[in-house]
This record gives structure tokens, sequence and C-alpha cells, in this order.
């Protein structure tokens, strides 16, 4: 089925940009103020891939044969490296929002993780996560298109049609003189 690596694809992208602007998990600092860090604050290595990875299937509408493969492949191994950049942040949620921290409190480094109370984690990095299967899934199938379409393209078919005498017969009326398009 042609589109179902565009489905797939698709599918993930829609729900990716949802969890991506949700709240992934919120810290409590001692000030008592709460500090939500969305998943695009969350990891920039993850947004930087996924972008990438849409950037590689935008492009496969544009190229055939080897190039689209590798544009699929290309897909496959941007999307994956954004789950493994998904997964490193929220081993780590307070070490990823650091820079929020700051940008909220001015202060940095160690006194900026000795603010945090408490972190509450609201699960959404596991939707982008899914999201990001299926655009991993969506390049796979992409990669198991037969490489060319069975239908030929516009170029080949009109390349096809035209025929030696015709080619000949119509250099000969412009020899004449003839207008070929008033035939």
């Amino acid at each position: 089925m042609k589109s179902l690596p565009h489905l797939l694809t698709l599918a993930g992208v829609a729900i990716g940009l949802g969890a991506a602007s949700s709240s992934w998990w919120t810290l409590v600092l001692t000030t008592g103020s709460t500090l939500p860090v969305t998943g695009w604050d969350a990891s920039a290595a993850s947004s930087s891939l996924a972008v990438l990875a849409l950037v590689a299937y935008g492009a496969r509408w544009t190229f055939q044969g080897v190039v689209r493969r590798m544009l699929a492949a290309i897909q496959v191994l941007a999307s994956g490296g954004a789950v493994v950049a998904i997964i490193s942040s929220a081993s780590a949620p307070v070490e990823s929002a650091l820079s929020e921290i700051t940008a909220a409190t001015g202060v940095s480094g160690n006194a900026a993780r000795e603010l945090v109370e408490s972190v509450s984690v609201s699960g959404s990095h596991f939707l982008a996560i899914g999201a990001l299967g299926l655009i991993i899934l969506g390049g796979i199938v992409a990669l198991g298109e037969p490489r060319t379409s069975p239908g030929a393209s516009r170029y080949e078919r009109r390349a096809r049609s035209a025929s030696l005498e015709d080619s000949v017969a119509t250099w000969d009326d412009l020899s004449e003189g003839i207008d070929p398009t008033k035939r």
C-alpha cells in the first residue's frame, strides 16, 4: 500500500506535535514556585533530530530510487536518535531543565540543582516516544517499497509513444515550412 508510510509518518507527526508541546514534568522549587517543562524545552537534541526526520520525509516526495531509500533510512535513524535523546532526558529531568531553572531564578550550576524540591512526571514523553515509533515505522515501510513506481513517469510515457517515423515526418514538415501544430 503506497500511502501506508505517509499515513504512519503523518500520524506520528500529529501525535508528536501534541506531545512535544505538553508538559513532560513539573519541577517544584524550594521557593515554592512550579516550573513546567515541555518537550520542546526538555531536550534540544530530540527536537532537532525529529525535525531532521521530518525534513528527510519531506525530501522523499521529491526523489526516487536510491536517494528516496537513503532519505527513508535517515528518517528512521534520526527518529531513533530522538527516542534515545528523550529517554536520556527523562532519566535526568532536573538536568534537562537546568536552563529553565536558570532563566526563572537566575541561579545556575549545582546551586540550580539544589533549588529543586521535587519532580512530578506527566508521562507525555512516552506519547512522544510512541509518535516517533510511528515515524520510524513509516520510514521502515518506505524502505520496503518497490524501487520504481508501477506506472511509468510522464516522460517515459511520452518517449515511448513517439515513433521514429513521426519525428522524421515532423522534421520534414518543418523543413518544408509547415507548422506541425496546425495538423
